[in-house]
């Protein structure tokens, strides 16, 4: 029962007074389910931090929890005693480079490297952070991490994504070239035949990588640079190429001619969830948390509902402090006229006129309407900063959040990259414009075979990206954070996919923009 401890008699940090309701209940939810698989739908503020640290000190024995991004596992930073792990890329070798090339390399310190020596730390951890990344590499190369006993899947809507990501996999003509494959006549998109050409196409790669390793001695700047690249490839080729004996029914395979390595093949796993273990490693009681956790999200993991206990909770933050308002603009697609586009412009400029007296986010889908919007914001003394990495890990997108972050004023941040897994509490944004749905690409052969099996597929995608990105200006019950939708497309959406979305979810129709919210 956690009402019977304190967060400090369980070794939370001083600021942790005491256990919100909901985090509570959810303890208990996870400490009492007979099932493996417990499933929490955590709306913001519920507090999925504190829930996982607590299970993991109650529960005993080794927990991992897993993350979605870095900046999710650096939020695990400051709870005493858990360990953290992430691949070796993030470590700087002593001989330059990171520890990833330095092992490939011949690293002389290579056992007792800062790699390493964070590895052995989190082995001997209890309570253990990483992110779905690495938890799902490392144990594809069966490189020694310790069993778990609990398994915490922190941002688990996420979770079918990153077990897609780590099965996935490309072959480039470029790299059968030189592994002396020929490729006579070019294999199209048949399992079959690539089924045929695998023995050999392995054998090269794995003859590849030994000549190269024979020829490591004495490599110094640019050779030593060159030679960690081609050992990388050569490695992943080996391992891409044994994953061709995965290919089945499950599998589609797209050709891509003219790109700079020649002919590209992508590999794609239509349905991941049949490789559910690969992320579940066999542990015993898994725990599955999100603000987006719907019973689908479940079945796209391989787990039916008679193997998991699913239980929602309501909204945590007041409702006045957090609206989510629809503004009556156009429909945002390819198809808008001049016009229509001049009036999406001139509404999201309208919003962040009305709110020059505080910094604000704009969620753009891609690179392109970013720059559009970017472009038309600009004067008035008001900083844009425009970022178009897509990926929320990625340097430039950390450098833009740290430039933002540190701005005065009216800035405003306009971007694809901080829909998921990014903080912008209190003052650091105040509002936040969603210029266009979410709504996803379905054109690829893997998305188009999803569809087929599952028509609602997409939809589910794209109410799991809006309720996301509508959680990012309101991190507590004190913050205020407004989110408007310039989008009229929603009116079909959430017809189409209002079922997709999680019962706290609420949305506000207005045909004038409101008033702004006090500015804290």
């Amino acid at each position: 029962d956690p009402t019977m401890w304190t967060p400090q008699q369980l070794g939370f940090p001083d600021y942790f007074e005491a256990f919100r309701p909901a985090q509570e209940q959810s303890i208990e939810h996870a400490l009492t389910s007979e099932r493996r698989f417990t499933a929490i739908g955590a709306p913001p503020g519920v507090g999925k931090s504190g829930i996982a640290y607590a299970v993991a000190k109650l529960l005993g024995g080794r927990t991992v929890i897993l993350t979605a991004s870095l900046g999710l596992q650096d939020q695990y930073a400051g709870f005493p005693g858990i360990a953290d792990i992430r691949g070796r890329g993030n470590f700087e070798c002593w001989d330059g480079g990171t520890c990833e090339d330095g092992a490939r390399l011949g690293c002389k310190e290579k056992e007792d490297c800062p790699y390493m020596q964070a590895f052995r730390r989190q082995n001997a951890s209890d309570i253990v952070v990483t992110s779905y990344a690495y938890w799902l590499a490392v144990h594809e190369k069966s490189q020694g991490l310790r069993e778990a006993d609990t398994l915490i899947c922190d941002e688990a809507g996420l979770a079918p994504e990153w077990l897609s990501r780590a099965l996935d996999f490309r072959i480039t003509e470029r790299e059968c070239r030189e592994v002396s494959v020929k490729l006579t006549p070019p294999p199209g998109e048949d399992a079959a035949q690539w089924l045929k050409i695998q023995p050999e196409l392995w054998a090269g790669a794995e003859a590849r990588y030994t000549q190269l390793k024979s020829q490591l001695g004495g490599l110094r700047g640019t050779a030593r640079d060159r030679m960690a690249r081609d050992l990388r490839r050569s490695e992943t080729l080996i391992d891409r190429t044994d994953r061709l004996t995965r290919l089945d029914a499950n599998w589609v395979i797209s050709r891509e001619d003219g790109a700079d390595e020649g002919r590209v093949w992508r590999f794609e796993c239509v349905w991941p969830g049949r490789y559910r273990e690969k992320l579940f490693r066999g542990v015993e009681r898994v725990i599955l948390m999100s603000a987006t956790l719907r019973p689908k999200t479940l079945g796209l993991l391989g787990i039916g509902r008679a193997d998991a206990d699913f239980r929602e909770w309501g909204r945590q933050f007041p409702l006045r402090n957090g609206p989510v308002i629809w503004l009556d603009t156009v429909r945002v697609n390819h198809r808008m006229s001049n016009e229509d586009r001049a009036r999406w412009l001139g509404r999201v400029g309208e919003v962040v006129g009305a709110r020059s007296d505080r910094r604000g986010l704009i969620h753009t889908v891609s690179y392109a309407r970013a720059k559009e919007i970017a472009e038309s914001l600009r004067g008035d003394g008001r900083l844009v900063i425009l970022n178009g990495a897509a990926d929320p890990d990625s340097q430039t997108a950390r450098q833009a959040f740290n430039q933002f972050e540190q701005a005065n004023g009216n800035a405003v941040l306009c971007s694809p990259s901080f829909s998921t897994g990014w903080d912008f509490k209190g003052k650091t944004a105040e509002y936040q414009i969603i210029a266009k749905l979410p709504v996803k690409d379905m054109r690829s052969k893997v998305m188009q075979a999803r569809h087929a099996a599952d028509p609602t597929y997409g939809d589910y995608l794209a109410a799991q990206d809006l309720v996301q990105a509508c959680g990012r200006v309101q991190r507590s019950a004190e913050d205020r954070g407004e989110t408007v939708i310039t989008d009229n497309g929603l009116s079909w959406f959430l017809h189409k996919a209002g079922a997709h979305l999680p019962g706290w979810f609420k949305i506000q129709r207005e045909m004038e923009l409101p008033k702004a919210l006090p500015k804290l």
